[in-house]
């Protein structure tokens, strides 16, 4: 039976990484995206030609009537859903002197509040031997300068995904998250200076790319997996 996925920000970045990396192994997708653009045009142009045909739906996962939706019509159109995969997110940066109250909500109604929707109304459509896989972050773990409402949010879904794989693991459905360094997207590509400096603290010696997190995404949704539960794996590069 062809398995399905439901990946959220899915257009651009890790998003889009992991869209081409599960539709390469043969997994029909339906891609979440917020803004509609060329970004957008390309997933439905790409899950539309694919084999099996996907889908892509405009989504903000911070609106619960457009998660319900959204979530709905993936899980009835095909059947239900076997894999799912939290990547929307914000990266915002400021000192907490400078942290205005709204900005700290709206960095938790995308980051949080987000896969919690998403993973709530997609639970009557999961299927048994299912996979939960939410991007968090390393700064979820570490921290950084100008980044408390950031990496506070990216805790939350650590903790989050911990709890949730106890919640399901009877269903037999996984729950695991993956902690990025930095990776070159466009929400997180430094500048000439700090790409220096992340590559002088990183073991490799160089940032991420989408594709190589898109493999440990990959690695969590299917049967490859089958024993890791409530993991939150760290791919950093060894920063």
């Amino acid at each position: 039976m062809t398995r399905t996925a439901l990946v959220t920000g899915a257009s651009r970045g890790i998003g889009q990484a992991v869209v081409r990396r599960l539709l390469a192994d043969g997994v029909r997708v339906c891609g979440l995206y917020r803004t509609e653009g060329e970004a957008a045009g390309l997933l439905a142009k790409e899950l539309g030609s694919a084999s099996p045909r996907g889908l892509a739906l405009p989504c903000d996962v911070t609106s619960a009537e457009q998660v319900r939706d959204a979530v709905a019509r993936c899980g009835e159109e095909f059947g239900g859903i076997d894999v799912l995969v939290n990547n929307a997110g914000v990266a915002p940066f400021a000192m907490l002197e400078n942290l205005g109250l709204q900005e700290w909500e709206a960095t938790f109604a995308t980051n949080v509040t987000g896969p919690y929707l998403v993973t709530k109304a997609a639970l009557p459509h999961l299927r048994a031997g299912g996979s939960v896989v939410t991007i968090t972050s390393g700064l979820g773990i570490t921290g950084a300068p100008g980044k408390t409402h950031y990496a506070a949010s990216k805790a939350a879904l650590i903790g989050f995904t911990k709890a949730l794989s106890r919640e399901l693991g009877r269903r037999g459905i996984r729950v695991n998250a993956v902690a990025p360094g930095i990776v070159e997207t466009e929400m997180s590509a430094p500048n000439a200076e700090l790409r220096k400096r992340y590559e002088a603290q990183c073991a490799l010696g160089r940032i991420g790319q989408p594709p190589e997190l898109a493999e440990v995404v990959a690695f969590l949704a299917d049967h490859r997996s089958s024993y890791v539960n409530g993991q939150t794996l760290m791919v950093d590069g060894g920063m």
